[in-house]
């Protein structure tokens, strides 16, 4: 036999255990995921009541995030208070509609902030030390009171701001456990 008579040999062995080593791990492989898919119905899903503490952890976040940004535009609205004041004195008290415009659009952002921060003192008070909310049905009720006895004393845009963040807590909780929500 000569050398290249060999290497052929050579390569086609190497080719023929190439070929067994793919096969053996293809079927180790498959029988792997089959394993892997008989045991994710085996593993542990989130309880419910895990995933509801994450969505109202991500909707509380949500609210200090909007929160942040009706400050700055309380803030800003107060600059453009201080033009219009600043402005209003200059001209000799000709510029009374920019004046009383940015004197009302002052009032509006701080009674939107006024009512965020309200909102999130409440929700704060149902959190515990792991940023865990163990009575998060009690929070419904109490923002949902609240909320109607806004709407009562005629403050609907107030009411109409709480409202959105209620019925988000109360999405959250029947989704998941549904004869709690009402």
């Amino acid at each position: 036999m000569g050398n290249s008579e060999r290497l052929d040999l050579n390569w086609a062995f190497s080719l023929k255990t190439l070929k067994q080593k793919i096969c053996e791990d293809v079927i180790l492989i498959t029988a792997n995921s089959k394993s892997l898919n008989k045991t994710s119905y085996n593993m542990a899903i989130i309880s419910t009541e895990a995933e509801i503490q994450e969505r109202l952890s991500a909707v509380y976040e949500e609210l200090i995030n909007t929160k942040n940004v009706i400050r700055n535009e309380l803030i800003e609205s107060r600059l453009n208070y201080n033009k219009a004041c600043d402005k209003h004195i200059q001209t000799g008290f000709s510029c009374e509609y920019e004046w009383i415009d940015a004197e009302i659009s002052h009032q509006e952002h701080f009674i939107k902030y006024d009512i965020y921060c309200h909102l999130l003192e409440i929700v704060n008070d149902f959190r515990d030390l792991y940023g865990q909310f163990p009575e998060y049905h009690q929070m419904y009720v109490t923002l949902n009171l609240i909320m109607l006895q806004l709407a009562r004393e005629e403050k609907y845009e107030l009411a109409a701001i709480l409202k959105n963040w209620v019925d988000r807590i109360k999405r959250i909780i029947k989704e998941r456990s549904p004869q709690l929500a009402d």
